[in-house]
């Protein structure tokens, strides 16, 4: 869940917002881009519930079984719709339309953040979860 959290909102989810908003700027019949400022927002909050509520479970919480399980259906469900909706419509939209000059002046924007899981150099506090994986 850290690397959800840490990983994905602070670096990734940037990163394609930037993209989007760019796109909107520059294209703007984007069909679904622009609900992805939303979409992200919700995935933000959900993360940050589903985190307290495994956070709670380590710390010896009584949750309901029903309640995790609920909990954490909805939690992989909205991330799948996610990245379904980003894969299946909003990136060979992209492909598509952006040219390399739009992708030059993306990069130019963005600083790179090596991954700290699945980067060259694992993060000492994601060795644990890499080696598991």
């Amino acid at each position: 869940m850290l690397y959800l959290q840490e990983h994905a909102e602070k670096y990734h989810h940037p990163k394609e917002d930037l993209i989007y908003h760019y796109y909107l700027q520059h294209y703007p019949d984007a069909e679904g881009v622009a609900r992805l400022d939303d979409e992200h927002q919700a995935l933000s909050d959900l993360t940050a519930e589903f985190a307290d509520t495994v956070e709670m479970i380590l710390m010896d919480a009584v949750i309901p079984l029903d309640l995790f399980v609920e909990k954490l259906n909805r939690f992989v469900g909205c991330q799948k719709a996610h990245l379904d909706l980003e894969e299946k419509t909003i990136l060979p939209v992209l492909e598509q339309t952006l040219t390399t000059g739009d992708w030059t002046y993306l990069q130019s924007q963005w600083e790179e953040e090596a991954d700290p899981l699945f980067g060259e150099q694992v993060a000492d506090r994601f060795k644990e979860l890499a080696a598991a994986l």
